[in-house]
């Protein structure tokens, strides 16, 4: 049952002039520790593209507990990286996860599927959120 859908769009030439106004403090103000250390793995020119593909998947993840960025729920607590093969995958931390445990009954696992995407100046997210029956 799919709980959650969020998607959004960020110019990466946002991000761009937040790190040339800001720099490490934009970074560590709303990347969680393990996505500023994979940033360290990327080309400095390709910073500010990586960095959107986050900050979309972030606030598409808001959306899809339905809460936005708020209250006790904050960029550095949603945590995208990628496995093995690319691929990216999100992790919750404190207020995020605590919203998604409420949205999910006792019997039932989350599932959250993102898709990332950047094009010219525009970086996207799509992300799923979904419940299947625990295993017994």
């Amino acid at each position: 049952m799919i709980v959650g859908i969020g998607h959004d769009i960020c110019a990466i030439e946002r991000i761009e002039n937040m790190l040339q106004k800001r720099g490490d403090q934009f970074v560590s103000k709303h990347l969680s520790p393990n996505e500023q250390n994979a940033l360290k793995d990327i080309a400095t020119p390709k910073h500010a593209a990586h960095i959107a593909k986050r900050w979309a998947a972030k606030e598409a993840v808001a959306k899809a507990l339905g809460t936005g960025i708020r209250d006790d729920i904050y960029l550095k607590d949603i945590e995208i990286l990628n496995n093995e093969w690319g691929a990216p995958y999100v992790t919750l931390y404190n207020g995020a996860l605590k919203q998604l445990e409420i949205m999910t009954p006792k019997e039932y696992d989350n599932t959250i599927l993102i898709s990332l995407s950047d094009d010219n100046n525009l970086a996207s997210a799509f992300l799923r959120c979904s419940w299947k029956v625990c295993a017994l």
